[in-house]
């Protein structure tokens, strides 16, 4: 439980530092991905955070209210990061190791379609979750 802990919030804020210092609009966006091919995805897919993308790069946002967050962070993807440390942390639990891995991958593969990721986006998270992983493994044998 330490160790998902600890990768998470250390892979949580190393996402949100690193996006700030490179913020990218999104895959979506950068490619104009057509409104007939965005209608066939669920809506708002890889394009629900640019309102609070665009307030926030104008330099003149509003009050940041808990009720309304929205994910703005494309570079790295924290969903990877996630998937991974989730199916990391059951590592070792023979029957459920196997499903949460599957769903994890499922996760991982979603975000290019839904959260509009770059898959340099998935390989970023997965990187900055190893060094965690690496990181809680040798501080807490």
């Amino acid at each position: 439980m330490w160790e998902l802990c600890l990768a998470f919030s250390g892979a949580g804020t190393s996402c949100i530092l690193i996006s700030a210092m490179a913020p990218a609009v999104g895959a979506f966006v950068h490619y104009k991905i057509s409104p007939d091919t965005l209608a066939l995805l669920p809506k708002d897919s890889g394009v629900y955070h640019l309102p609070i993308f665009t307030e926030y790069r104008s330099g003149t946002p509003g009050a940041i209210e808990l009720e309304h967050m929205s994910g703005v962070v494309t570079f790295p993807s924290f969903h990877a990061a996630m998937a991974f440390m989730i199916g990391h942390a059951f590592r070792g639990l023979r029957w459920i190791s196997g499903p949460v891995w599957f769903w994890s991958g499922i996760m991982v593969i979603s975000a290019i379609p839904i959260g509009g990721h770059y898959a340099v986006d998935l390989v970023a998270g997965v990187g900055v979750w190893a060094i965690f992983a690496l990181f809680a493994r040798v501080r807490m044998p």
